[in-house]
């Protein structure tokens, strides 16, 4: 418990934050190209992927000085934007 204490709030959050990215990945990158190669699905993998490296920002003390602690946000900030646009909102524009 007293681990947990010196570790912090916000590495926890990015620890959950850079699994849940990984598992999203790993799972649309598989399904895109082991199953379909739909463009949706492929966004899906790579937004998750740029959310699980940001999420590895609050994680690893080691890059805190160095680029990861500095493109964090902006990291979140592609991986939102990809799975965005991975549901295609132009399509909805043109019907």
């Amino acid at each position: 418990m007293e681990a947990l204490v010196k570790i912090g709030m916000a590495d926890i959050f990015g620890l959950l934050i850079f699994i849940l990215g990984l598992l999203t990945a790993v799972v649309g990158l598989y399904i895109y190209f082991k199953k379909e190669k739909k463009t949706h699905i492929l966004l899906i993998g790579l937004g998750a992927l740029f959310i699980m490296l940001a999420g590895l920002d609050n994680v690893v003390d080691f890059f805190r000085e160095n680029l990861i602690d500095t493109w964090g946000p902006f990291m979140y900030f592609i991986g939102i934007l990809l799975i965005f646009l991975s549901t295609e909102p132009w399509k909805a524009l043109s019907d």
